[in-house]
């Protein structure tokens, strides 16, 4: 028997010298450890070992949940927690305020890489805008590779957040399922955190869409002044189309209306012309044209005047 103890330990050492079922908490705290270290997986070992090892250890299990949460994995942290629930009352105090953690916990790192990227892009978009301003269109044109490494990393952290979005709203609905012992603090913050999810789940592609018929539409725009040393005089998208179609945009190129299906709003002429989005509530509000800046509102207007956005949407810092 003392062989094969000794044995068992060499083979598993974090579960020391002894049974499975009494190692059970110290356990647990070598898990909290590695999680708390950034190892991930080795913590994920260690409990996948022991739960196995012991199906009834729910403190490892709720753990085990835990972690699965943390790393977006909201049908393997179900089933931990499923198992955990019916070996100790205790658990149902824990799976509410697991899942409102990592809710805050992933939305907090998901956005952090969002903003960061949306820093650098904004940054190097200033940057070109400021050294190319004085080129003639074509050249502008050709500069503009320059932007494509931030925009690249923007649109990564871009997909990265929609693509765990649905993942985190799932766990706030999971949080109020569980929610009796979760802080009402919490619950507050889950409440604001729901609502930009949603906003940005719901009008992201709807956003870039607009911004990319807007900056589209400028061009043709500026490519036109070159030519004729002045913007198209019109009052209407379908007079601006009418003229530089297809001279300077391709009759497929759908270019009329915005993400929602409202049609731009328009004025050109002379040496200067403005193109407006309504916005999701696709509403058009002439007074706020004037505020320039960045809105996290999706409702609000976006506004490209002669050359560059002054009013749009901060639909990626949230």
């Amino acid at each position: 028997t003392r062989r094969k103890v000794v044995k068992s330990t060499r083979m598993f050492p974090v579960l020391g010298l002894c049974l499975a079922t009494a190692c059970a908490p110290s356990v647990s705290r070598k898990a909290e450890e590695l999680m708390r270290s950034g190892k991930s997986a080795e913590a994920r070992g260690v409990l996948e070992l022991q739960t196995k090892s012991d199906p009834k250890d729910w403190r490892s299990l709720v753990l085990l949940g835990k972690l699965h949460l943390l790393e977006e994995r909201p049908d393997e942290a179900g089933a931990a927690f499923d198992k955990a629930l019916p070996l100790n009352k205790k658990v149902a105090e824990q799976v509410g305020p697991a899942y409102a953690e990592a809710a805050l916990t992933v939305f907090g790192r998901v956005n952090g890489e969002w903003a960061a990227a949306k820093k650098a892009m904004t940054e190097a978009f200033a940057d070109w805008e400021t050294r190319s301003a004085a080129l003639p269109i074509q050249e502008r044109l050709e500069s503009q590779p320059i932007l494509r490494e931030t925009e690249t990393s923007a649109n990564k952290a871009s997909k990265r957040f929609l693509e765990a979005a649905p993942v985190l709203l799932g766990y706030v609905e999971k949080a109020r399922r569980y929610g009796s012992a979760t802080p009402e603090e919490t619950l507050t913050k889950l409440a604001t955190v729901e609502a930009r999810l949603k906003a940005v789940s719901e009008n992201s592609s709807r956003a870039q869409i607009t911004k990319s018929r807007m900056w589209t539409v400028a061009i043709t725009l500026e490519a036109y002044s070159v030519d004729y040393k002045v913007y198209p005089k019109a009052s209407s998208i379908e007079e601006v189309l009418r003229q530089v179609t297809p001279t300077y945009a391709a009759k497929s190129v759908s270019l009329t209306a915005d993400g929602w299906g409202t049609p731009f709003e328009i004025e050109s002429g002379g040496d200067n012309y403005m193109i407006v989005s309504a916005g999701a509530d696709r509403v058009f509000d002439r007074q706020s044209w004037d505020r320039s800046g960045l809105s996290p509102n999706p409702g609000d207007a976006v506004v490209y005047r002669t050359g560059k956005f002054v009013k749009q949407w901060d639909w990626m810092g949230l």
